[in-house]
């Protein structure tokens, strides 16, 4: 643990190392593959380790609308679809996530882009 101003750090890291550019550049060096495979793994550990009956999952589709310009072609994944606040002329991306039922852990997450529907996703 390392101290900052009197307060305890549980990852040692100051408040000044968290601009949004520090993660931008720390995640410009993640490869894509990487958060799903690390996320697979610790699922499988919890799940070997934790004492859960049968009933081991909640799963639930969302999207989530962005202001991201029209004109703005970089983002691949956000597109128009059919979303609960009614603003199909927002780009959205869609989110499944299965949790535990008890602890609401996080076993799985797929991002995906807004306009594939979350029946065929299921």
């Amino acid at each position: 643990m390392v101290r900052d101003n009197g307060r305890r750090r549980i990852c040692g890291i100051s408040p000044d190392e968290l601009s949004s550019q520090d993660f931008w550049q720390a995640m410009d060096r993640v490869p894509e593959a990487a958060p799903g495979a690390i996320m697979g793994e610790v699922a499988q550990e919890a799940l070997a380790q934790l004492p859960w009956g049968d009933e081991v999952m909640a799963f639930a589709c969302t999207n989530f609308f962005t202001w991201i310009d029209s004109g703005n072609s970089r983002p691949e994944m956000p597109r128009r679809g059919r979303n609960k606040a009614h603003r199909y002329h927002l780009r959205q991306v869609g989110l499944a996530l299965a949790t535990t039922v008890h602890s609401e852990m996080p076993l799985f997450h797929h991002v995906h882009a807004g306009n594939s529907p979350d029946v065929i996703l299921f």
